[in-house]
């Protein structure tokens, strides 16, 4: 089968191929109900579903669609996974669980972030706990002024409120600030959330039934955008002792995963499950370049969702860019991604197949 086809281009179609590769392996599928619908009215679901020895005591755990934008990348290499009679082959003690589209709102709606607005992949660490929002983002979120950003010459305003809020702190202390995430306003950029999303307690529900039994487990969240045009890109995450059995695996295709957290990405997932010693990994197919452009088109985006200022026309457009970035729906890049994520996934396979050999010699 060509893997191009493993890809979808939206979610309705993506549930339906990952939930048929599923059949076809003997996999029984998990659907679990969003509360909220679709554009188009329809229901949405994340779909779990798990194969391998059922004792097993070590686990590979493939979550998609963290990021709504990404979810159709890591879906397709969902389905690839479950299509690939021989995935197990290096690794017979170990049994995989996949989460497919665990922010269904954001897939179904094109939108990076999820129904409240919150980027999950802060929301999975955090949950209940409200991260501390720097000053130096509001500074950054009053230059954009996203509820009036409707034009380009608002953006190029924009733009030189926030170059004077560089030149005024430095560049390394913006982007930290953008990439710590903040909490005081929910209709703004890079929002971490002030409670446990949706997601993120039925991933943690998820998490809590499909490793019971478990000792061990690795949770590699797929994603996309970083990284050279389909390239698998690895960055280390959880705790201490995680990163460094990623990098012990991989040497040096593992890279830091640059997100100033306090606790560390993914490093509260054991949590739902205790007494499972939790290796955390981030995935990334990579895409193109996020330059200005990007940058311009993520605020548009977010502001035509949040305060729908524009005509319908420029919002489609806006939406269509957007994606683009995170998805590039080429045949060529699609089956350069899988090949090369199948490769990366038989080198974790290698990893927790010693991990779990190693246990059981002591």
């Amino acid at each position: 089968m060509d893997a191009a086809a493993f890809f979808s281009d939206d979610l309705a179609t993506a549930s339906a191929r990952f939930a048929t590769a599923a059949m076809a392996r003997g996999a029984a599928v998990e659907a679990i109900i969003h509360p909220l619908r679709g554009p188009g009215g329809e229901s949405l679901q994340t779909m779990v579903c798990g194969f391998g020895p059922p004792t097993a005591e070590t686990v590979l755990v493939l979550n998609s669609g963290v990021h709504g934008t990404e979810a159709f990348v890591g879906s397709g290499l969902q389905v690839g996974v479950l299509r690939d009679a021989d995935f197990l082959a290096p690794a017979p003690d170990v049994r995989v669980v996949a989460i497919h589209a665990i922010n269904p709102y954001g897939a179904a709606w094109g939108r990076y972030v999820n129904e409240d607005n919150v980027d999950l992949m802060k929301n999975l660490t955090y949950g209940d706990f409200v991260s501390p929002t720097d000053p130096v983002f509001l500074e950054i979120d009053d230059a954009i002024d996203l509820p009036t950003l409707r034009t380009a010459d608002a953006w190029r305003s924009a733009q030189a409120r926030r170059a004077a809020i560089v030149a005024a702190h430095g560049a390394g202390p913006v982007m930290a600030a953008l990439k710590r995430g903040q909490t005081a306003r929910p209709a703004s950029l890079c929002f971490n959330g002030v409670r446990a999303s949706w997601s993120k307690r039925t991933l943690d529900g998820i998490l809590r039934r499909r490793l019971q039994g478990a000792r061990r487990a690795c949770f590699l969240d797929l994603h996309s955008g970083v990284g050279e045009w389909g390239e698998a890109f690895v960055m280390a995450a959880g705790d201490p002792p995680s990163c460094a059995r990623v990098r012990a695996w991989l040497g040096s295709l593992a890279h830091d995963l640059d997100l100033p957290m306090e606790p560390a990405a993914y490093s509260t997932l054991g949590r739902a499950a205790p007494g499972v010693a939790m290796t955390a990994a981030v995935l990334e197919i990579g895409t193109v370049a996020f330059d200005d452009a990007f940058r311009e088109t993520m605020a548009f985006e977010m502001h035509d969702h949040l305060y729908g200022a524009r005509s319908a026309e420029a919002a489609r457009e806006t939406k269509r860019r957007f994606r683009s970035y995170y998805d590039p729906a080429a045949a060529d890049w699609r089956r350069e991604g899988w090949r090369n994520a199948r490769a990366m996934f038989a080198r974790f396979l290698d990893g927790l197949q010693a991990w779990d050999e190693e246990a059981r010699e002591r």
